[in-house]
């Protein structure tokens, strides 16, 4: 009984401590996560997904060796005024969960009419679980 008890308390959820690292747009289409364990496969996705000509890619700071980058995307939204706001990480059931809302334009909003591709790159502590995105989309 004592044993139950104790095991059930283990699979409690954990907080996991985040940073936001970029709040970017880049050109990838898909909705989802991408994980980034170092600087080059980052350096490598945002040369393939970027829509700034330019040599220069956005310095992180961001320890690999401790930490990994994962960047979070909404996929090709109609015009501006989209983003991603990440409410918590949670460490639930040998998983990793990022739990973000999408956030819309307002009604009355002005938007630019181009099609855009939000994204925001977090880290967190280096963790062997995997990752998983619960979004809430706007409606």
């Amino acid at each position: 009984m004592i044993y139950f008890f104790l095991s059930f308390m283990g699979n409690s959820p954990k907080e996991i401590h985040y940073e936001i690292v970029e709040n970017i747009s880049l050109g990838y289409q898909s909705e989802g996560i991408k994980i980034f364990k170092s600087y080059k496969e980052y350096e490598n996705f945002y040369r393939e997904h970027t829509n700034i000509i330019s040599d220069e890619i956005p310095k992180l700071t961001i320890d690999f060796n401790k930490e990994i980058l994962i960047g979070i995307f909404l996929g090709q939204r109609p015009t501006s005024g989209y983003s991603i706001n990440i409410t918590k990480v949670l460490l639930e059931n040998k998983k990793i969960n990022i739990y973000a809302n999408e956030e819309c334009p307002k009604k009355d909003q002005i938007v630019l009419m181009v099609i855009t591709y939000p994204s925001v790159f977090i880290k967190i502590p280096k963790y062997d679980y995997p990752i998983q995105l619960k979004l809430n989309k706007c409606r």
